[in-house]
C-alpha cells in the first residue's frame, strides 16, 4: 500500500513540474509589444502610371483617381514574389499599394507589383500541328 501511495505521489509531482515548464514556454513564445505606436494602414489597387525613383514616389490610377504615394526607407517593394527596388516597378503594371496617412502626404508601408505577362509567342513551325 505505501509502495502504491509512493509511487502517485511521484506521478502527480512529475505532472506539476511538466505543468510549470509547459506554462514557462507558452509564456515566452507570446510576441513582445514594442514602443512604436500603430499604424492603420490603408490599401489600394490599381494601375501604375508613373514611377520616380529619384523622388521616391510612385503614382498609381484606381478607376478615375491618380494618386501619388511617397516611398521611404522603410516601404517594402515586392514584384513577382521577390523583394525588389521602386525602379523594377513597371509602368502600366497592375499593384496594390498598403499605406499610411492621408490627403497628400500618403506614405508607402508595402508595394506588391505584379510582373507584367509578355506576349506569347506564336508556335514554332517545327511543332505548328499538321493540318494534311
Amino acid at each position: 500500500m505505501k509502495r502504491v501511495l509512493i509511487v502517485a505521489v511521484c506521478a502527480l509531482v512529475a505532472l506539476a513540474f511538466a505543468a510549470m515548464v509547459l506554462a514557462e514556454t507558452t509564456a515566452s513564445e507570446k510576441p513582445s509589444k514594442s514602443n512604436a505606436p500603430m499604424v492603420s494602414k490603408k490599401k489600394m489597387m490599381g494601375i501604375v502610371v508613373s514611377v520616380d525613383p529619384a523622388g521616391n514616389s510612385i503614382v498609381l490610377r484606381s478607376k478615375n483617381n491618380e494618386i501619388v504615394f511617397y516611398v521611404d526607407a522603410n516601404t517594402k517593394v515586392i514584384r513577382g514574389g521577390k523583394t525588389c527596388r521602386l525602379s523594377d516597378v513597371r509602368v502600366e503594371s497592375k499593384a496594390t499599394i498598403f499605406y499610411s496617412g492621408g490627403g497628400k502626404k500618403r506614405v508607402a508601408v508595402e508595394i506588391i507589383a505584379q510582373v507584367s505577362q509578355e506576349k506569347q509567342s506564336p508556335l514554332r513551325p517545327e511543332i505548328q500541328p499538321n493540318t494534311e
